[in-house]
């Protein structure tokens, strides 16, 4: 019998096959296909400004947590992975492009903009061929700014009033009102847009 199995696996239609149906069986047990599923009927609608009112919506019948969809705006092609983990504040607005990984538990606070093109990320690999995940929780706290093109590593803390600059590579912990640039993100100095009692 388990001759006849190496036979037919060796098939390329039985292969395809099998490989759609094992998949297919995780993503449907893990949840992920309900995820993809509304996240993706949230990108099909047009790239207007009114829309992406609306597609907080179809991001909470995906399963994230989202405190007050009606205050959110999520632009045109924003992935989000197993947005179950997710859980999101009032007022959010993240622009088109950008990618959030709630692989593990990623938190975003009240009145936190993402900008065109961001990844924010909480699964990383190790391992000799990397094949082994690990996931840590990534925060981003109420206020903060992340600019154009910038990456929030795996584990990351970015506080309240804090900006990251556009292409930063952010990792670890940062302190509140803090400008961080750079790759790897560094301190430069606080925000001057901001009264630093409101942070203190």
């Amino acid at each position: 019998m388990n001759a006849l199995k190496r036979q037919l696996i060796r098939l390329p239609f039985v292969r395809f096959a099998h490989h759609v149906a094992y998949y297919a069986w995780l993503d449907l047990q893990s949840g992920r296909m309900r995820g993809t599923f509304f996240v993706g009927l949230g990108n099909l609608l047009p790239d207007f400004y009114s829309c992406g009112f609306m597609r907080p919506f179809f991001w909470r019948l995906a399963g994230a947590h989202m405190e007050d969809c009606a205050s959110s705006v999520i632009r045109d092609r924003v992935f989000v992975e197993h947005p179950k983990n997710l859980s999101v504040g009032k007022h959010f607005h993240v622009n088109r492009d950008s990618y959030l990984d709630a692989s593990g538990a990623l938190n975003i606070g009240d009145h936190v903009t993402i900008s065109l093109g961001c990844r924010v990320l909480t699964i990383s690999h190790r391992g000799a061929r990397h094949e082994e995940d690990v996931i840590e929780t990534t925060s981003l706290k109420d206020h903060c700014i992340v600019y154009a093109g910038a990456t929030i590593l795996p584990g990351t803390v970015v506080e309240r009033y804090v900006l990251v600059a556009a292409g930063a590579v952010l990792k670890g912990e940062t302190g509140p009102g803090g400008v961080y640039a750079g790759v790897p993100a560094v301190f430069k100095g606080y925000r001057k847009d901001v009264d630093p009692a409101l942070y203190a």
